[in-house]
């Protein structure tokens, strides 16, 4: 029988996944088309304070779909210990994002 560690609680939970938010730059994003029908794209971001830019081209089918709703969900991290984020999205065209760590505004 395989052993497991013990469960965490929430705030270490918490803490893992602010530290894997630190540390990742690449997640997967699932939107939904026009049609209901579900797509899913791996795409590297930068994290903000409160904030996470992922990078696409506008014409990828992923940033069209978050126009109509702005639903998003954005998993990272392996299979057994995934964090998931429910999240509305808002297209943000290159020369208009805000500064990120410390980097100038274009």
């Amino acid at each position: 029988m395989t052993e497991h560690d013990p469960a965490r609680g929430p705030e270490q939970r918490r803490q893992d996944a602010t530290d894997q938010f630190e540390q990742e730059h690449d997640a997967w994003v699932t939107t939904a088309s026009a049609d209901d029908l579900p797509r899913l794209a791996p795409l590297s971001f930068v994290r903000g304070r409160d904030t996470l830019l992922p990078a696409a081209r506008r014409a990828n089918p992923t940033a069209v779909d978050v126009t109509p709703s702005g639903q998003v969900r954005v998993a990272l991290g392996h299979t057994r210990d995934v964090v998931l984020v429910e999240a509305t999205a808002e297209i943000v065209e290159g020369r208009d994002r805000p500064p990120i760590r410390g980097t100038p505004s274009p």
